[in-house]
């Protein structure tokens, strides 16, 4: 049993391996990752506006992800071949990652309406 369960294993990784590396949108792939490479820091810290417009993001298809963080979201784009994940923070306005400035998540409305994604 043992035996015919590796040699099936051993077939579908064999079948795989002949199907060859999925096609992928290596200009999509490579224009986002110039953008990211090009930031000092990610992008961390820029609105999401900013960032749709410099990874070119528009009208791209994305699903929800999991976050634990409190008003905050993970995104996953879609590409050909590829993703794109990213978490998004609601903060106040003019307050980055990093920032030594603090403030509450207490007013989650406020916050909701007049924060930056």
């Amino acid at each position: 049993m043992k035996h015919f369960l590796l040699s099936t294993v051993l077939g579908l990784v064999v079948a795989c391996w002949g199907c060859g590396v999925p096609d992928y949108d290596k200009p999509a792939y490579e224009k986002r990752e110039r953008a990211l490479l090009q930031s000092t820091n990610m992008l961390a810290g820029i609105t999401l506006t900013q960032a749709s417009k410099l990874l070119s993001l528009e009208g791209v298809p994305w699903d929800e992800g999991y976050c634990n963080m409190p008003l905050s979201q993970a995104r996953i784009y879609h590409f050909r071949g590829f993703s794109l994940n990213l978490i998004l923070e609601v903060r106040p306005p003019g307050i980055t990652p990093g920032s030594t400035q603090s403030f509450s998540y207490m007013g989650e409305a406020g916050l909701r309406s007049n924060g930056v994604w």
